[in-house]
């Protein structure tokens, strides 16, 4: 069975991939810094606040505030930072072709192009729009459902199970 997939990588992709990520993968340190973050921000807000009002104005209530404000915010916009910091390195819509036989998988982005065997992916994950074929805690490729040039997006799956002998859990995104 033979499946061509083409992806236009851009930062709808990037914050899924992310997503994906954060929740299969990446989930204890993902999970931990998000919410570490919001909860800093709330808890120096808070502390800031009431050294604000006892001290009348003190500046170190104030950074106190501007740095807590910061990690809140930080922590609320994790997947778009996390989108962005990838995001600046490749083009606008970064096109990328995708090959599947019974041999292995060929990816092909731009002049490069790279060939991977089942047996490298770690991890695998499929959204309601997208694969996520993981080679590591710290690359992958998604693969867009509505990119099938050839195959079926239905049977993909199956044919993944099969080939890399690893589970293929559905993650909501």
């Amino acid at each position: 069975m033979e499946f061509l997939v083409k992806t236009d990588l851009g930062k709808t992709e990037i914050m899924a991939y992310q997503k994906v990520s954060c929740k299969t993968v990446q989930k204890l340190k993902m999970t931990a810094i998000h919410w570490g973050l919001i909860g800093f921000g709330l808890i120096g807000l808070t502390a800031s606040g009431a050294a604000l009002g006892v001290s009348r104005g003190g500046a170190g209530a104030f950074l106190g505030i501007a740095l807590s404000t910061l990690a809140f915010v930080w922590g609320i916009n994790w997947y778009r930072y996390l989108t962005f910091k990838t995001a600046r390195r490749l083009p606008e819509r970064f096109e990328q072709k995708f090959y599947f036989d019974d041999a292995g998988m060929v990816a092909q982005g731009g002049t490069e192009k790279v060939v991977h065997q089942y047996g490298e992916f770690r991890a695998l994950a499929e959204t309601e729009d997208y694969f996520v074929l993981f080679l590591n805690k710290f690359s992958g490729y998604i693969l867009s459902k509505a990119g099938f040039l050839q195959g079926d997006p239905a049977k993909f799956g199956a044919f993944l199970k099969e080939k890399t002998g690893k589970e293929l859990p559905f993650v909501k995104i």
